[in-house]
């Protein structure tokens, strides 16, 4: 997680001052299901995207979770017990 704290940190000094970062902050649980599926709008071109669930105190990476889907990225999101979980959208 580091590596993408730095790289994040990296895009926010250089790129980030004329455009807007987004991100999705959600609390999710409650479901029988072990993974959650979230569609949103692909917020653009050349776009990263870094999904993170807080765990025992700290936040986590979660890989390979996000696919294009014509115009549209799916979120594989792990469900279960509540957990909190942050979605940030780089230009």
């Amino acid at each position: 997680m580091s590596s993408c704290m730095e790289e994040l940190s990296t895009l926010v000094r250089t790129e980030a001052s004329s455009t807007a970062l987004k991100f999705l902050d959600l609390m999710i649980g409650g479901f029988e299901a072990e993974e959650l599926e979230l569609i949103v709008p692909s917020p653009g071109p050349k776009t990263h995207v870094f999904v993170f669930v807080r765990d025992g105190g700290s936040w986590t990476e979660v890989k390979s979770c996000v696919q294009e889907d014509g115009g549209q990225l799916r979120l594989k999101l792990p469900a279960g017990p509540l957990r909190h979980i942050a979605i940030a959208f780089i230009p």
